[in-house]
Parts: structure tokens; C-alpha cells; sequence
């Protein structure tokens, strides 16, 4: 990439400065006119417009744009790329049986691709670093390789866990199906020390290592002691789902008399690098307890919808305490990793009928939980644009058709924006998307490649997800079992002719 230098062209690597000028920039919790000075990896100034006069620097006009801090995806399974367009119809506990089944087909070669795809998805959509928690972990190696090529900020947290869902929330599905097509590896405790051993030692400037729990109840004890003693062990932080479906909370209030959140607090398991994915199904002391330990919750709207897990009180949760960040998960569950449809959907949630409109989620809040809030996972704060600070920033441009005509505020970003505004992303000084070109990967390469292993995919899961089908009444008879007495609907009660229709596969 060049650019403009007085009358000559140069690369950006042959420059170490750069003055971003024109833009309005968020900063200090509001917009305004400034232009940003980028020296090296770092912001060394934010000054009035012009203040820079003309020094020999590289120059990017930004008339007309927003700059604000990249978005901060809190909850990502990177691997699940490939599975677009997949089954995404059923319960979180019977859908993940179907993603299992997916997944067992993956090779180095298809992780990789998947990878390359997803961190291209992020870059064009503004998100300058997520947390990748990744579900086959023996592919570790594979996936680093790939985040340090991408150029984003990853929080990344491999998946480990020793009970199923089946086993501990008694489901009473077909063994020999699952152990053919849909149960995953169990973690092996002397093989985890190892790993994370291993782990620990390839972070650096952009590479955070995680300790990547599936799940609180999906750990027996001594795995719950071990996540403990490997976090103090290697200073690390964890990532791990929590409570978020009410099956879940209702094996959570068995097991741990004191609630699953009091539990963690006392295995020393909550502090400011714990962030939690999910969060929907927790009591008043369990959001306390998260906000005085200073956690982050991150809110996936769409994915809870999807699966029917349940909606996270968010106006409950900001007015706890709780810092909140927002995430996408699957993309065979949300679909796209899209934070402005996320900021979307966290702007409208809880405007029920006869609520205050005074307590709804507000513009701001949800620009802070996308683009702020969220960097906290990683140990290092808020994000922020300051002189000092790293040398990431989004650029917006209001021109684009969806932001045309309206005013530079987070209520046109989180109403109003789309994909199609990111103009520009930068993290730690590097351009990974300059003028809406991806700087990072061949882009056209990456999708060839992605195609023909998404194929490849599904047609290894044929024959299993045929098996799988089997198990759905065996699920609907449990799930009824499970929702029995609660305050909560449930559509288990099928007339008979649609459940034919729908265990046949006709799902029209």
C-alpha cells in the first residue's frame, strides 16, 4: 500500500508516522474534530485540526468519517466458518450435537482456511481483535499461526472439558449415535498442563492466551481446581461459557447450592481477565459478584435468540454493575460477525410493551459495549483513543449509503451502520483494511479455498446428521421434562403431523 508524500508515492513501511487528518474523533465519550498523529504502534497526539501543519508525514484524509476504537467481538468459535448456511433450527443442547458432527470432518488444512475467512469477515467489519474460543484444540498450532498472520488483537482460548451435557443433564439420547457422530473429545487433565504450558509461552503484543473452559458445569471438581491452579500458575485469564440456557441453571442450582458464579469466585476463578459468554441466567448476588471482581459479560443477542436460550436482562446487568461486551458466536448460530446488527439488537432489547422508556438501552451504551468495553477481556482496559495509546483505530465513513445524510453520533453508527461504512482498520500501527481493501490475505484465494472445504464438510456429515435425526423425539421428551413446572414457554407439543414433517427433515 502507498500513499502520498509531498509529490512522491511511498509504502507505509517506509514511513514511521502517519496524521489521520479531517476525521471526528471519539474521545473523552464524545465526537469531535481532531486529527490523530501515529507514530509507529502508538497515537503520539490527538490534536485540533491543522495543529500538525505540514510535516513530511504520511497523510490520510478522513473528511467525513468517524474514527473510534475497532470493535471488540467478546465471543467468536472461529473454526465454525465453514458451517454457514447449517442446521440452526433446533435448542442450543441439541443443536450443538448437529455442530459436533460438522466439526469431525476438520483438518488442518480446512482449520486454517476457516481461520483466513473469519479474520477477513472481522477486518471488513471493523473488528480489530475478538476472542477465538476454540473448540478443537489439537489444532492449537494451526489457528495461532494463522491469528499472528491476520494482524488482530485474539484472546485465544482452546476448549477443554471432561462431562457431557448428555451424561450430566440426563438426557436420555442413543449412546452409539453420539459416540459415532456428535460427542466430543474429552479433556485429558495430564495433556491440558501440558498445553497450556505450551500456550502460555507463545503470547506477545497481539496474542493473548486464554484458559478456555467450554463451560463451568461441563468441568468436573478436580478440572475446576486445575483451571484454577493453571491460571495462577501461568498468570492467564479465561473465556468459558456460563449459564445459558435454562437447563443449564437448573443442573447449576443443584450442583453448586451457592449458584455456579459463587463457586468460581471461590476457586479464585473471577477478576478482570475473566470474561463470560452468555450470562443469561443469573440471580441478583451472581451479577454482584461479577461486577465487584470486575468480569465482563458478553451479551450475544442473536445466537441466544436463535437457539431459544433465553434473553440476558441487559439494563439489569449495566445497572449491576457489570461491564458488558458484545460477541457473535457461531457462524452457523448468529450468521454474520456483524457488530452493528448486534448493537442493533442490544439497542432494542427489553422495550417490552408497558416498560419505562426511560430504562431502555441507550445509543452510546451499546457503541461502548462494541467498541470499549469488551478490550477488557484482554487484560489491558476500555479501549481508547489517547496520545499513548495503541495505534488502533476504526475509520467510518458517513458518506456510505446507510449513514448518508446523518450526523457523526453513536445513535447514527448503532441505528444506522453497516459493514459497508468501514472505510479504513488499523491495529498496532499496521493497516489491515486501507481504502476497503483487505492488506492481509489474498481475499479471493481464501474464499476458492474456503468453498471447496465447506463442500467437503458437509458432505463427510451426510450420513450423520441422517443418524442424528433420530434423536430429536428422545430430545422433545426431555426438554418437556426439563421446562415441566417452569414459568417458561415451550413448543414441545408438536401436533403430531408437523413432528413427522420435521424429524423426516422437511423443516419448510
Amino acid at each position: 500500500m502507498s500513499f502520498r508524500l509531498g509529490s512522491a508515492e511511498v509504502s507505509d513501511a517506509a514511513v514511521s508516522q502517519t496524521l489521520i487528518t479531517n476525521g471526528t474523533v471519539w474521545t473523552e465519550g464524545a465526537f469531535r474534530r481532531a486529527d490523530i498523529l501515529v507514530d509507529g504502534i502508538s497515537i503520539s497526539a490527538i490534536t485540533a485540526p491543522g495543529a500538525a501543519g505540514e510535516a513530511p508525514l504520511a497523510r490520510i484524509d478522513a473528511t467525513g468519517c468517524a474514527i473510534l476504537p475497532p470493535f471488540f467481538n467478546g465471543h467468536v468459535h472461529s473454526s465454525s466458518t465453514l458451517f454457514r448456511g447449517t442446521e440452526n433450527s433446533y435448542p442450543l443442547e441439541l443443536w450443538s450435537l448437529w455442530a459436533i458432527c460438522y466439526g469431525r470432518g476438520s483438518t488442518a488444512a480446512s482449520i486454517t482456511v476457516a481461520l483466513r475467512l473469519n479474520a477477513i469477515e472481522m477486518i471488513r467489519a471493523g473488528i480489530g481483535g475478538y476472542i477465538d474460543h476454540f473448540p478443537p484444540a489439537h489444532f492449537m498450532d494451526e489457528a495461532l499461526q494463522v491469528h499472528r498472520c491476520s494482524g488482530l488483537r485474539v484472546g485465544f482460548a482452546p476448549f477443554f472439558a471432561d462431562l457431557r451435557d448428555e451424561d450430566i443433564l440426563d438426557m436420555p439420547l442413543d449412546r452409539t449415535i453420539l459416540e459415532a457422530h456428535a460427542q466430543g473429545p474429552i479433556s485429558n487433565h495430564d495433556a491440558l498442563r501440558l498445553r497450556t504450558e505450551r500456550l502460555a509461552a507463545m503470547r506477545d503484543a497481539r496474542i493473548t492466551p486464554l484458559l478456555g473452559p467450554n463451560a463451568p458445569q461441563r468441568c468436573s471438581q478436580p478440572l475446576l481446581e486445575l483451571w484454577a491452579e493453571l491460571g495462577a500458575r501461568h498468570d492467564l485469564g479465561s473465556h468459558s461459557h456460563l449459564l445459558e440456557t435454562y437447563p443449564q441453571h437448573r443442573l447449576a442450582q443443584a450442583r453448586w447450592p451457592r449458584g455456579a458464579v459463587s463457586e468460581l469466585d471461590r476457586l479464585g476463578l473471577l477478576d478482570g481477565r475473566t470474561s463470560l459468554a452468555h450470562a443469561i441466567w443469573l440471580d441478583d448476588t451472581a451479577r454482584e459478584t461479577l461486577a465487584r471482581r470486575g468480569a465482563t459479560a458478553i451479551h450475544n443477542p442473536l445466537s441466544n435468540q436463535m437457539l431459544g436460550s433465553g434473553a440476558m436482562p441487559v439494563r439489569t446487568m449495566l445497572d449491576a454493575g457489570v461491564r458488558l461486551g458484545l460477541g457473535t458466536d457461531c457462524s452457523n448460530t448468529a450468521g454474520r460477525h456483524d457488530m452493528f446488527e448486534t448493537m442493533r439488537q442490544m439497542l432494542v432489547s427489553g422495550r417490552n410493551p408497558g416498560t419505562w422508556h426511560g430504562g431502555w438501552i441507550r445509543a452510546d451504551e451499546a457503541l461502548a459495549a462494541a467498541s470499549q468495553n469488551g478490550w477488557s477481556a484482554l487484560g489491558q482496559g476500555p479501549a481508547r483513543l489517547a496520545a499513548g495509546a495503541p495505534a488502533d483505530l476504526l475509520i467510518l465513513d458517513f458518506r456510505s449509503v446507510t449513514l448518508a445524510a446523518s450526523a457523526i453520533s453513536p445513535a447514527s453508527i448503532v441505528s444506522h451502520g453497516d459493514p459497508r461504512a468501514v472505510r479504513d482498520l488499523m491495529v498496532d500501527g499496521r493497516w489491515l483494511l486501507r481504502d476497503r481493501q483487505v492488506t492481509v490475505f489474498d481475499e479471493a484465494a481464501v474464499i476458492a479455498e474456503a468453498e471447496r472445504h465447506a463442500v467437503d464438510l458437509r458432505a463427510s456429515s451426510e450420513s450423520g446428521r441422517a443418524s442424528l435425526k433420530q434423536l430429536i423425539g428422545s430430545y422433545d421428551d426431555w426438554t418437556n421434562k426439563a421446562f415441566a413446572g417452569s414459568a417458561y414457554l415451550h413448543c414441545g407439543r408438536l401436533h403430531l403431523s408437523t413432528r413427522a414433517r420435521v424429524e423426516g427433515g422437511d423443516t419448510t
